[in-house]
């Protein structure tokens, strides 16, 4: 299965928000069977947000390790609508 995840479920994966546990437990999204992408819009999204809140080097580090975990996909709207 492939999923593509949101900005908003990024930060949950991110902050070890609690509810990860059940997202995991009914769509398995870190099986190696599964895909998960993440949009160029939404790194870019994280990055400001990261910039704005003025988060430290280890921070940032802990982010592009986290980036490094999806394949990013860099597609038109018109792909997304077409789905």
């Amino acid at each position: 299965m492939r999923y593509l995840l949101d900005t908003n479920i990024l930060l949950l994966y991110l902050r070890e928000d609690k509810i990860i546990s059940k997202i995991e437990s009914d769509y398995k999204i870190s099986n190696s069977d599964n895909l998960a992408l993440i949009s160029l819009v939404s790194k870019g999204e994280l990055l400001a947000l990261a910039l704005k809140n003025n988060w430290g080097e280890k921070r940032f580090q802990k982010l592009e390790t986290f980036f490094e975990q999806f394949f990013t996909v860099d597609f038109a709207a018109e792909d997304i609508i077409e789905r």
